[in-house]
């Protein structure tokens, strides 16, 4: 599965992505309006509302970090 979160100006979308594949397509889970400039980006995991559960290692494959400068948002 994978999470991409995509800012251009002040537009954010959430979209995920989960198959058997390993390029699936993503596909929106929401997106707002929320202007905001961030100074820091962090990644993290958290296992949810579970008691126990198993603890499993996480890769990064890839982090990208890009000024969009399309003119027709």
């Amino acid at each position: 599965s994978a999470l991409r979160i995509e800012k251009r100006g002040a537009h954010l979308r959430l979209l995920y992505s989960a198959g058997p594949m390993k390029n699936a397509p993503f596909k929106e889970v929401g997106g707002t309006d929320f202007d905001f400039r961030p100074t820091y980006v962090a990644v993290f995991a958290i296992k949810g509302f579970v008691s126990e559960s198993a603890d499993v290692p996480v890769y990064v494959d890839a982090f990208s970090q890009s000024t969009s400068h399309d003119c027709h948002q």
